[in-house]
């Protein structure tokens, strides 16, 4: 299996422009398994939190890329909200296999994805499928949270 692993590895090229402002980790080259495995933190990172705020609003080589940039930062800056309910969730519903199922795809996807796409803009566009579905577990989480506090404040009223 290592092996495959191996050889899987040193088939993949990393293709971005460097200078367009939105690469990220440009730089790494993945030379086994190892390096992969190590990179699974970071890979992660970026799949779920970028674009990173220290580019939310930085300028862009066209001014429609500094548009995309602003508009992506409303969106990201959402998806960190609503990531704040996902543990509540998942620790209510802990014994449903259907969404640690659900979950491991989503984060396997986001970090093959981080791994093998330098461009934030590209990147963004293509972790849709398997990011919405996290958000969305998130979202679950914070409503739930919601309804929960405006009962204590109800109870409290009386």
């Amino acid at each position: 299996m290592r092996w495959v692993l191996d050889v899987t590895v040193e088939k993949i090229l990393v293709f971005a422009q460097p200078g367009d402002g939105s690469g990220i980790d440009i730089d790494i080259v993945f030379f086994n398994s190892k390096d992969i495995i190590l990179y699974l933190p970071r890979a992660l990172q970026i799949g779920l939190f970028s674009p990173f705020p220290n580019i939310w609003y930085a300028k862009a080589i066209t001014p429609e890329g500094t548009a995309m940039r602003i508009a992506a930062s409303f969106e990201t800056l959402f998806s960190y909200i609503c990531f704040i309910g996902a543990p509540y969730y998942l620790s209510k519903n802990k014994k449903q296999i259907g969404i640690w199922l659900v979950i491991f795809i989503c984060l396997s996807m986001l970090s093959l994805y981080a791994m093998s796409v330098p461009n934030q803009g590209s990147l963004l566009r293509y972790r849709y499928p398997f990011f919405l579905p996290l958000v969305s577990i998130g979202l679950l989480g914070c409503l739930e949270l919601r309804d929960i506090f405006r009962k204590k404040v109800r109870r409290f009223e009386k």
